[in-house]
């Protein structure tokens, strides 16, 4: 562990460390960037299981590639092992799942992305980043404000809740989503960051609380060549390590290595009962 570059952030770097961001199943905000094409070296383990990577050295983005970022919740995720290696379920229809196993025959495995921990307060802009897909459009917010929410309730009083739903996802793909803004990870100054953050880079979002830096080495093979790899007919598996990750102080006990909130002070961070419904991992009060 170090304090990286951001002193306000923890840098953590072993794997024990990096494996406790996600004992507790949180909520995450999956972040990813459309390289193009990623040079590596594919492994065959099992034809009729899963095809693993290990990337060169020199993997990187294509220069002068136009990259596209994107963003989606996960929660359908959870450690298997204390040395950072994780697994997730995605569905194979999720424009992100395209940037992470696309379905064109490549397998562009060694495929980095982020995750990013939201906290008590998020809740609306997780739900809003959940009722979009980035396919065609830009989620993030297209400008210093958003007035999205008073054109809803202003125009949508006498709407059936099926329509004000459909005029809500129009106006977000639209104008965005408001306060999803990407920052470098390890970085909350809102102003030094914006201008920090390049579309080729990897990427948090502001208010976040934990960052994690990940990388695929591993997926189920896609449904055209092997249908019976996969967890059922609508997701894909993928195997992933952390790399490092960046924690709010606050938010992480040194002595026992946990991730919690330190303080009564500091907003609880997410975790997903489902049907819509946040639960709260807050601070242990002895």
């Amino acid at each position: 562990m170090s304090s990286g570059n951001q002193t306000e952030w923890i840098h953590l770097t072993t794997g024990k460390e990096l494996s406790r961001l996600l004992y507790t199943n949180p909520v995450c905000l999956l972040c990813t960037v459309d390289f193009g094409k990623i040079a590596s070296d594919t492994t065959v383990l099992d034809a009729d299981s899963i095809i693993e990577a290990i990337p060169s050295d020199d993997t990187s983005s294509t220069p002068n590639t136009p990259a596209k970022q994107n963003v989606m919740v996960l929660s359908w995720l959870t450690p298997t092992n204390n040395e950072g290696r994780f697994l997730f379920s995605i569905n194979k229809s999720r424009y992100s799942a395209s940037f992470l196993a696309p379905d064109d025959g490549s397998r562009n495995f060694g495929v980095e992305f982020s995750l990013c921990i939201p906290v008590k307060g998020m809740e609306d802009l997780v739900l809003n980043v959940g009722s979009i897909s980035g396919r065609h459009c830009c989620k993030f917010q297209a400008g210093p404000s958003d007035g999205n929410r008073g054109v809803i309730d202003s125009n949508g009083g006498n709407l059936s809740n099926r329509k004000k739903k459909k005029l809500k996802q129009e106006l977000l793909s639209k104008h965005g989503i408001r306060g999803l803004i990407p920052i470098p990870l390890g970085c909350s100054q809102t102003a030094e960051c914006i201008a920090m953050t390049h579309h080729s880079d990897l990427f948090a979002i502001q208010g976040t609380v934990a960052h994690l830096h990940c990388r695929t080495y591993g997926v189920t093979a896609s449904p055209a060549s092997h249908p019976s790899c996969s967890i059922d007919g609508q997701h894909l598996l993928v195997l992933a390590d952390i790399i490092d990750a960046y924690v709010q102080p606050s938010y992480w006990d040194n002595k026992k290595l946990l991730f919690c909130p330190q303080n009564t002070e500091v907003p609880p961070y997410l975790t997903f009962f489902g049907s819509q419904t946040f639960g709260y991992v807050t601070a242990q009060i002895l």
